[in-house]
């Protein structure tokens, strides 16, 4: 029992650090319309993840970002092959 007590002690010095979740969810919006609706274009895809790799270091690659701005970039591929059909393409 007094290990769980000396944890609580160490744990109050020191609490985990706050992470703001509201911060993550807009970083991850401002990127989605930023790269909304996707291009036809050369360096379309390279400036998505260029930008999308900056925004994850911005949180230091927190499990949060990673997995919603992969949502993220999975629906612009969706919505371009969407597109691509749109115009005849494959």
């Amino acid at each position: 029992m007094s290990g769980i007590l000396e944890i609580k002690r160490k744990g109050a010095k020191h609490p985990p650090a706050q992470r703001d979740i509201s911060a993550i969810y807009k970083a991850v919006q401002a990127y989605h319309i930023r790269h909304d609706p996707p291009q036809d274009t050369p360096g379309y895809w390279e400036w998505a993840i260029s930008d999308i790799q900056a925004v994850s270091n911005q949180y230091n690659n927190s499990p949060l970002i990673k997995d919603l701005l992969a949502a993220a970039l999975s629906d612009l591929e969706r919505e371009y092959k969407r597109l691509l059909a749109e115009q005849g393409g494959t």
